[in-house]
């Protein structure tokens, strides 16, 4: 599968996760919506269309976590 139109860079895929004790782990298995069925993240597909996912990032809540990572850091520092 030399192609670059592989399941997982496509609009219509949808991924599997399975539940790990403390987060979520993606699956090499999706589905394809447009196919109806389920896929593997590395097929070719003739529906495949360019994903746009670009991930919202929200830069006051970057900065309120790097004010609790410092907030964290200090009271370990204080107890050590």
């Amino acid at each position: 599968m030399s192609s670059n139109k592989q399941c997982n860079k496509c609009e219509f895929y949808i991924p599997y996760y399975s539940k790990g004790l403390f987060n979520f782990y993606t699956e090499r298995q999706g589905e394809c919506k447009k196919r109806n069925k389920a896929v593997c993240e590395n097929d070719d597909c003739e529906f495949w269309k360019k994903s746009n996912y670009k991930p919202n990032i929200d830069l006051k809540m970057i900065d309120k976590v790097i004010a609790d990572t410092e907030e964290i850091k200090h009271i370990y520092e204080e107890e050590n």
